[in-house]
C-alpha cells in the first residue's frame, strides 16, 4: 500500500470523527439548551406569577378596607386580614422553591438581590397590615389615607418585579448566547456535511478516474502480456499455476486446462537435480527474484532450454503471496550457437571435420593409445590432378565432386574412425586402435579401390578421380599430432612421385611390410573360395593306456602359388578382417564331414576337437551355426568337442557363462584351452559346464626341469581334478615331459612325443582303429 492512500485513508477517517463528534456535540447542545430554555421560563414566571398574586390580594385587602372603612356591612376585619395574609403568602413563595402555588414551583434557589427585595416587599406587606388592623380597630387614627399605607407596599412590589425581570433578561440573553452556539455548530456541521459530500464527490471522481485508468492499464497490460512473445506464468505461493499467457502455451505445447491448477513442476524435465532448484527458492527468499538457463519439459515430452526470470509478489503484510516468471525461449540461440560452433569445427561444403578438429581428435586418439598401448594411423588423402577438374568445369563443378568424395568416404570408414577435410582436395582419415601397422594398408586399399567407380555429380556431369594416400602411424612416425600430420602428408608426396593413384608409408619398412599383408590377405581371400585350406589332425593320446581317444583338428594353408604361411601369421589376419568367420564355419563342416566318414567305414575314436577363435565369439551366431553343421552332417555331438580360450570367453563379458550352456545344450564336449594364460577366473570356471582344461605348451616346454612351471602344471591338474574335470597338455614333446605329467595324474596329452599334425589320410592309417582292433584295445 503507498503512502498517498494511506494519507488519504487517514484524513477520511479524520473527517468522519469530526462529523461524528461535532453532531453529537450539537444534539446535547440543542437538548441542554431546551431544557435551559424550560428552566428559565419555569424559573421566570412563577415568581412572576406569584408576585402578580401577592399584588392582587394586597389591592384585594385594600378594597376590602376602603368598603369597611364606608361601613359595609359585608365586609369584615377577617376578609381583610384575610387578604393581606394570603399576600403574604404569595410573596413568600417567590423566594421559597418547596411552596408550592397554583400546582407551580421553583426548581433552584432565589438570589440574594431577589431574596432581599422580597424581604423589603414582606415588610411592607407586614406594616401594611399592622397599620390597616390599627386604623380599622382604631378608628380614631386620622390624618393617613389608605392609599399612603399602600404606597410604600407597592414602591416593595415593583423592586422585585424590577430584580424579577432583570434577572429574566440576563438568563435570555445567556440562553441567547448558547442558542448563538448552537446555530453557529449547525452550520459547522452543515459545512463539514458539504465537504465530506464534495470530497466524496471528487474522492469518486477520482476513483473512477483511476479505475479507467487501472483498468486500461489491465487492459495494455494483457495484450502486452498476450502479444509479447515470452511466456508468462503466475503462480501462488504454493507454486500452482493461476495464469498463462499465449505464448506460454505456444512455447510448452499445453493446453490453459491442462495447466491451471497444476503445479509448475509439470515443467520439470529431469535434467536438473534437487540442489538446483533448492538455490532458485533460496536465491527468490533472499533477493526477492531469480534468473537463469532451465531445460523444461514440453507436453509432447521433448526437452526445451529457457531463460527463466522469477520474481516474489509480496502481500500488504510483507508475505510471499505469489510468483512471476517470464520464459525466454533459448532454442534459437542454443542452434544458433551450435552452428557457430559447428561452422568453427566443420568444413561448410562437405560438413566433414576441419582442420582444427582434425587436430583435437588425432591428439585424443594418440593420448587414448598411449593410455591402452595400442597404436594410431593417420591417411592423407589428396585427389591427383584435381585442379584440371577446377579449370575444366569450374569450381562448382570440382565443389561437386569434393562432396561427392567426402559421401563415398564416410560410407567405407568405421563409425569409430574420424575422416575430415583437411585443405582443398585433401582429406584426413584418423583409425584408432591400430593392432597392426597392416591394418593402415587395408584400409588404404579399399579406399583406392572405391576411386575406381565413376562419381556421378549432381549436375549431370560423370567424372573419374583417383587419389593417393600418405600413411604415418603413432607411435613409430610421431609422438604428436602435428608429427603425424606432417609425416602423412610427406607420404603423400611420395605417393605422388611414385606414380600416383598408389599409398605409402612415411616409413619404408612399413610400406613394405603392408604390401606383404595385402598380398596375404588376397591369398588368403582366393584360398576362401578356391578351396585352398586343408585339414590336419593331431592325436589325442591317454596318458594312463597309451590309446588314441582321437584328435585336434588344424587348419592349413596348402601350398600354391606361394611360400608356406602357418597359421600363426595367417589365423591373427583373418581374425583382423573378419574372414576367420567364414574360416571357422568351414572347419567345423568339415571335420564333422571327416568324422562321419570315419565313422561310417567303422573306425572308432572319442573325440574330434577344434579351436573356436576370440573373433567369432566376440560376433556371435556360434550356437546357431553349430547346431546346423551338426544336422547338415550327422556327427554325433557327444564326439565333438569346441576348444575356446579365456580371453575368447572373456569376449562375451557377463554373458560368457549364459553362452557356455548354449554350447553345452547342444551335446557337446568343452574345453578351456591354453589355460593359465588368460584371465584364469575361478568363479567363472566353477560355473563353466566344461569337461576339459588344455595346460598351454608353454608351462610344458621346460619341464621338468624348470621348477615354476612344475609348480603350475601340478597346481592345474590338481585344480581340475578337484573340479571333477579332465587335463589335457598340449606341446609334448619328449618322454620325461609324459612320465612327469602321468606321475601328476593328468590325463590326456598331444604333442611330437606322439605325431605332429597330418593330413586325415595318414592320421587314419596309423592312429584310427577299426572296430574290432578298439575292441581288444
Amino acid at each position: 500500500m503507498t503512502g498517498e492512500v494511506v494519507w488519504r485513508r487517514l484524513i477520511g477517517r479524520g473527517l468522519l470523527l469530526a462529523v461524528v463528534g461535532l453532531a453529537a456535540s450539537v444534539l446535547l447542545l440543542m437538548a441542554w439548551s431546551s431544557m435551559r430554555w424550560d428552566a428559565a421560563l419555569r424559573e421566570s414566571v412563577v415568581p412572576l406569577d406569584r408576585l402578580a398574586q401577592s399584588r392582587y390580594h394586597a389591592s384585594e385587602a385594600q378594597v376590602f378596607t376602603e368598603r369597611l372603612l364606608r361601613g359595609d356591612r359585608s365586609v369584615s376585619v377577617e376578609l381583610v386580614l384575610a387578604s393581606l395574609q394570603r399576600a403574604r403568602h404569595a410573596g413568600r413563595s417567590i423566594i421559597e422553591p418547596e411552596t408550592a402555588l397554583a400546582g407551580m414551583s421553583l426548581g433552584r434557589t432565589p438570589s440574594e438581590k431577589l431574596m432581599r427585595s422580597v424581604g423589603e416587599y414582606l415588610a411592607a406587606l407586614d406594616q401594611v397590615t399592622a397599620e390597616v388592623e390599627t386604623r380599622v380597630r382604631l378608628t380614631a387614627a386620622e390624618g393617613l389615607s389608605l392609599r399612603q399605607i399602600h404606597a410604600p407596599l407597592q414602591q416593595a412590589s415593583l423592586a422585585v418585579e424590577r430584580v424579577l425581570l432583570a434577572e429574566l433578561a440576563h438568563r435570555r440573553a445567556t440562553l441567547r448566547e448558547i442558542d448563538m452556539l448552537n446555530t453557529l455548530l449547525v452550520a459547522a456541521l452543515a459545512l463539514l456535511l458539504i465537504l465530506l459530500r464534495y470530497r466524496a464527490d471528487v474522492l469518486e471522481t477520482t476513483a473512477k478516474r483511476e479505475q479507467e485508468r487501472s483498468d486500461q492499464r489491465i487492459r495494455l497490460h494483457a495484450r502486452a502480456l498476450e502479444g509479447t512473445r515470452d511466456g508468462v506464468m503466475v503462480t501462488d505461493a504454493a507454486e500452482r499455476i493461476l495464469s498463462v499467457n499465449r505464448a506460454f502455451l505456444n512455447i510448452t505445447g499445453y493446453t490453459e486446462d491442462a495447466l491451471i491448477g497444476a503445479s509448475s513442476h509439470v515443467l520439470r524435465s529431469g535434467h536438473h537435480d534437487a540442489a538446483f532448484y533448492r538455490a532458485m527458492r533460496a536465491a527468490l527468499v533472499r533477493d526477492g527474484h531469480w534468473q537463469g538457463e532451465v531445460w523444461c519439459r514440453l507436453r509432447n515430452g521433448e526437452m526445451c532450454p529457457q531463460w527463466v526470470s522469477v520474481s516474489a509478489v509480496d502481500d500488504d503484510d510483507g508475505r510471499t503471496s505469489h510468483y512471476v516468471a517470464v520464459f525466454t525461449d533459448m532454442s534459437q540461440v542454443h542452434q544458433f550457437e551450435a552452428r557457430v560452433e559447428h561452422l568453427a569445427q566443420y568444413d561448410p561444403l562437405t560438413d566433414l571435420p576441419n582442420r582444427l578438429l582434425i587436430g583435437h581428435r588425432l591428439a585424443h586418439s594418440i593420448e587414448a593409445a598411449r593410455r591402452d598401448g595400442t597404436g594410431v594411423a593417420v591417411l592423407f588423402i589428396d585427389l591427383d590432378r584435381f585442379k584440371h577438374i577446377n579449370d575444366a568445369l569450374g569450381h562448382d563443378c570440382g565443389d561437386l565432386l569434393l562432396t561427392e568424395v567426402a559421401r563415398r568416404l564416410q560410407g567405407r570408414i568405421r563409425r569409430e574412425d574420424t575422416l575430415g577435410r583437411y585443405g582443398a582436395d585433401e582429406f584426413v582419415l584418423l583409425i584408432e586402435q591400430v593392432h597392426d601397422a597392416s591394418e593402415a594398408a587395408t584400409v588404404a586399399r579399399d579406399i583406392l579401390a572405391m576411386f575406381n567407380e565413376p562419381f556421378a555429380l549432381s549436375n549431370g556431369e560423370v567424372l573419374y578421380a583417383k587419389a593417393s594416400i600418405g600413411i604415418s602411424v603413432y607411435p613409430g612416425d610421431g609422438e604428436t599430432a602435428a608429427e603425424l600430420l606432417r609425416d602423412a602428408d610427406a607420404a603423400m608426396d611420395r605417393a605422388k612421385r611414385d606414380g600416383r593413384s598408389i599409398f605409402r608409408y612415411y616409413s619404408e619398412d612399413l610400406t613394405r611390410a603392408a604390401n606383404t599383408r595385402l598380398a596375404l590377405e588376397s591369398r588368403l581371400r582366393r584360398a576362401l573360395d578356391e578351396g585352398g585350406f586343408r585339414m590336419h589332425y593331431q592325436p589325442l593320446v591317454c596318458l594312463r593306456t597309451g590309446r588314441i581317444l582321437g584328435a585336434e583338428a588344424l587348419v592349413r594353408l596348402a601350398v600354391t602359388n606361394g611360400p608356406p604361411v602357418g597359421p600363426g601369421e595367417f589365423i591373427p589376419v583373418m581374425e583382423d578382417n573378419g574372414m576367420i568367420v567364414e574360416l571357422g564355419r568351414w572347419v567345423q563342416r568339415e571335420v564333422c564331414r571327416q568324422g562321419k566318414a570315419w565313422l561310417d567305414a567303422g573306425y572308432q575314436f572319442d573325440l574330434l576337437a577344434v579351436n573356436l577363435s576370440p573373433e567369432e565369439v566376440r560376433r556371435g551366431g556360434v550356437v546357431e551355426q553349430l547346431r546346423d553343421v551338426l544336422a547338415e552332417t550327422g556327427f554325433p555331438p557327444e564326439r565333438f568337442e569346441i576348444e575356446i580360450t579365456e580371453s575368447g570367453l572373456m569376449q562375451r563379458g557377463e554373458d560368457a557363462v549364459e553362452f557356455m550352456h548354449q554350447l553345452k545344450s547342444l551335446g557337446i564336449r568343452l574345453a578351456i584351452d591354453d589355460f593359465g594364460t588368460g584371465y584364469s577366473s575361478l568363479s567363472y570356471l566353477k560355473r563353466f559346464p566344461v569337461n576339459k582344461l588344455k595346460i598351454d605348451r608353454s608351462f610344458i616346454m621346460a619341464l621338468p626341469q624348470d621348477q615354476s612351471d612344475a609348480q603350475l602344471t601340478t597346481t592345474i591338474i590338481e585344480l581340475a581334478r578337484n573340479l571333477g574335470l579332465r587335463v589335457l597338455a598340449e606341446g609334448v614333446e619328449t618322454a620325461e615331459q609324459q612320465r612327469f605329467l602321468a606321475a601328476r595324474g593328468c590325463d590326456v596329452y598331444q604333442g611330437y612325443l606322439c605325431s605332429p599334425p597330418v593330413p586325415p589320410e595318414r592320421f587314419e592309417q596309423a592312429f584310427l582303429a577299426s572296430p574290432r582292433a578298439a575292441a581288444t584295445g
